[in-house]
């Protein structure tokens, strides 16, 4: 199936009740990695709640995608696997009439947000689903959400974006520095690199073996050794 993001299809096709349960008008389904599942981010049990940042996908592939920085119960009628770019989904389907949440409250934790970041911005685990201005307000829910105040100024995450984020092929090219206009969001492929990644995410030999990362940074300089002194570099061979 092909997918395309339309977020007005998918608003046209559910509606929230005056309890504030979310109905679908039409054939509607939710994915999450496994591995969501596997790092508590998500929960398929009994009952089942999945991270609110998610896809709601509509039959004929249409999707929107929700911002809520934490984990939602949703009622699934049936659930099934699902492959996509090489990762294993649980894919949550509803029937027309079913209810997809059955509240609009969720339960405020701050823990969620290390998962999270560990998983899409220091491993760069991102979800097909995610884009780049996703990852820019990956955090921006987090305050009401998850009561992780921390997470207010969106230069953090927005910076953490701009430095995972690549052009497809180009992993020693920022994706933001080929990025034109909002337009180029959507048409510009990408892919990420994590900031764990000191071959790709940190220049200069000394700013690589410095720190925890000194390992696997003694590595990346060796590897990819500085085509250019730095000042800390001038500085310590001086």
């Amino acid at each position: 199936m092909k997918y395309v993001r339309d977020a007005a299809a998918v608003v046209a096709n559910i509606a929230i009740n005056s309890a504030g349960q979310t109905i679908a008008k039409s054939k509607v389904s939710i994915q999450t990695p496994v591995r969501f599942v596997e790092r508590g981010l998500s929960v398929v049990d009994t009952r089942t709640y999945v991270f609110g940042v998610a896809p709601l996908i509509l039959a004929d592939g249409r999707y929107g995608v929700l911002n809520v920085c934490a984990r939602m119960e949703i009622t699934p009628d049936r659930t099934t696997m699902t492959t996509i770019n090489d990762e294993d989904y649980y894919e949550f389907h509803f029937d027309p009439g079913s209810i997809i949440f059955p509240t609009d409250m969720v339960v405020q934790d701050d823990k969620i947000i290390y998962f999270i970041v560990d998983e899409i911005y220091f491993q760069a685990k991102v979800p097909w689903y995610i884009n780049y201005n996703d990852l820019c307000n990956l955090l921006a829910s987090a305050p009401e959400f998850a009561d992780f105040g921390a997470a207010a100024n969106l230069e953090v995450s927005e910076m953490f974006a701009s430095v995972v984020a690549r052009p497809k092929g180009q992993t020693e090219t920022f994706l933001r520095t080929v990025l034109k206009s909002a337009k180029d969001v959507k048409t510009t492929e990408a892919e990420y690199v994590g900031m764990k990644n000191v071959y790709s995410t940190v220049s200069g030999t000394m700013n690589r073996i410095a720190g925890n990362y000194f390992e696997p940074a003694v590595e990346g300089a060796l590897v990819q050794p500085s085509k250019q002194i730095d000042d800390i570099q001038r500085i310590l061979r001086t």
